[in-house]
C-alpha cells in the first residue's frame, strides 16, 4: 500500500520465502536482488519516465513504515494549523503520492 507496488502481494510473498530459507536479510542488495527474482529485471520507469529500479517503490513502503511518515506528516500539518499565524501559509513537499489535504 505505501509503495503503490502493484505486485506487492507477490513481492511480501517472496520476502516470507525467503526468509525461511535463509533465515534472515541482512542488506539491502539481498533485498533488492529478492525482488528482482520475484518480478524480473525489466526495465521500469517512474512517473517522470526516468528509469527505476523494480524494488524502488519496496523500499518506499518500508521508508514510510519504518518511519511513519503518513503520521508524522498528520502530525507536522495539525501543528502548522495551531502555529501558523491568520493568511499563514505551509509548503509541503513529498516524494510519494500518499498524503491527506487539510
Amino acid at each position: 500500500m505505501y509503495g503503490e507496488e502493484k505486485q506487492a502481494k507477490k513481492i511480501a510473498r517472496a520476502i516470507i520465502e525467503a526468509r525461511y530459507l535463509f533465515k534472515t536479510l541482512n542488506t539491502t542488495s539481498e533485498l533488492a536482488r529478492i525482488v528482482e527474482n520475484c518480478c524480473g529485471f525489466s526495465a521500469r520507469k517512474d512517473k517522470l519516465q526516468r528509469q527505476s529500479h523494480v524494488a524502488t517503490k519496496t523500499f518506499q513502503a518500508l521508508r514510510i513504515l519504518v518511519n511513519d511518515e503518513l503520521n508524522e506528516l498528520d502530525f507536522a500539518m495539525h501543528f502548522a494549523q495551531q502555529a501558523l499565524k491568520i493568511g499563514g501559509k505551509v509548503v509541503v513537499i513529498t516524494f510519494h503520492s500518499l498524503v491527506c489535504f487539510y
